[in-house]
């Protein structure tokens, strides 16, 4: 039995019930039939009708030559594929934190090398320069230094200049020496606050640049300042890398630095390859503060005067709780020197008891004793 003709679809329902494949009635058009607004079967532009699974044949063998291109580029695209994972991906801060480890791992092209790299914010610092005069100790100048990022950790599979050419490593800044290329420097600075500077570009600094020889001194101080607090380090050969079906997995462990600050930080991996970069990944890695140290701090920048309460009666509690303490051990004292001197007089029998218990005696009086 032949499927039944429908009616011409009402115009104000034609498009949606078209794209459905419904008649007006509620029933299923037939296939050899597709209604769309203005034209009763489907028309082309002479005016004759089309059938449907022309349209259909078409679709699926476009559809058919995009899965053959996707086949044929697969290959190529896992070949240049650099997955990262990180293992916390939020650094939490609390009142009885003690330094964490950051894991940090993934799947790089074959036969390639691996940086990694964690990078805070660009900021501005300024620095006293000490200077001897006579026996003293004197603040000579004030240094202001900009374009330096906040944090800055090296990890890589080799040594970075065997597997990178010098532009790379330069248009990265992957190593010390294009960290000090792209340092800024002001000598003489008037600037007022000491330290990591928010908000205040080296442009509006009023300082003067300094020559040649002083820039490398100060380059060189900063550097070596950073890596002491452990701001900046460099670990050449500390990455591990391993085969794997999927190209090569590469792994690392690496101890968070306790002077980082709180905020948002960047962890970039590179794949090397015949001197030059062949894929870049980059993953966000947030550090935050939390529980009591967090309440603290909001406390002293909203309610200063809350706080400065709070810092007293905590600084007069532990006074209390450390007088407390030792006024118990001292209690204790005597009773130990008493048990010295018995063993010492069970020791020497020949010895007179009046000398042992004279030096007993002695003893206890050079002690205090508080009494309840």
């Amino acid at each position: 039995m032949s499927s039944p003709r429908c009616m011409r679809p009402n115009p104000f329902r034609a498009r949606s019930e078209a794209r459905a494949g419904l008649c007006s009635h509620g029933g299923y058009m037939p296939a050899e039939t597709v209604w769309v607004r203005g034209r009763s079967p489907r028309q082309n532009q002479t005016g004759r009708a089309l059938p449907a699974a022309c349209g259909l044949e078409r679709v699926a063998r476009g559809v058919a030559v995009g899965m053959l291109v996707l086949l044929g580029m697969l290959p190529a695209l896992c070949a240049q594929t650099l997955s990262l994972r990180i293992e916390p991906g939020t650094i939490r801060k609390g009142f009885f934190y003690n330094g964490t480890t950051v894991q940090v791992e993934g799947i790089a092209p074959p036969a390639t090398n691996i940086v990694v790299i964690v990078r805070g914010d660009e900021t501005s610092e300024l620095f006293n320069k000490k200077g001897r005069f006579g026996p003293l100790w004197i603040n000579t100048d004030r240094i202001h230094i900009a374009n330096v990022p906040a944090i800055f950790l090296s990890y890589s599979s080799a040594p970075i200049p065997s597997i990178l050419d010098p532009s790379s490593i330069d248009t990265y800044q992957l190593d010390e020496s294009s960290l000090k290329r792209h340092l800024t420097s002001r000598c003489h600075c008037n600037c007022p606050t000491i330290g990591p500077v928010q908000g205040r570009s080296i442009a509006s600094c009023k300082g003067v640049k300094p020559d040649p020889q002083y820039a490398a001194t100060i380059r060189d101080s900063f550097l070596d300042l950073k890596q002491r607090d452990g701001s900046y380090q460099f670990h050449p050969g500390a990455v591990q890398l391993a085969a794997s079906p999927q190209g090569t997995h590469y792994s690392l462990r690496l101890d968070w630095p306790n002077s980082a600050r709180m905020g948002a930080y960047q962890v970039e991996v590179y794949a090397c390859k015949n001197q030059s970069v062949v894929a870049r990944t980059v993953t966000p890695l947030n550090v935050v503060q939390v529980g009591f140290p967090l309440y603290m701090a909001d406390l002293a920048m909203s309610r200063p005067w809350a706080y400065g309460i709070v810092a007293v009666l905590t600084a007069v509690l532990a006074g209390f709780t450390i007088d407390a303490i030792t006024s118990r051990l001292r209690r204790r004292s005597p009773r130990r020197v008493s048990q010295t001197a018995e063993v010492a007089a069970a020791r020497a029998p020949d010895a007179a008891p009046e000398a042992g218990s004279r030096v007993l005696e002695d003893r206890v009086e050079q002690e205090p004793v508080h009494r309840s």
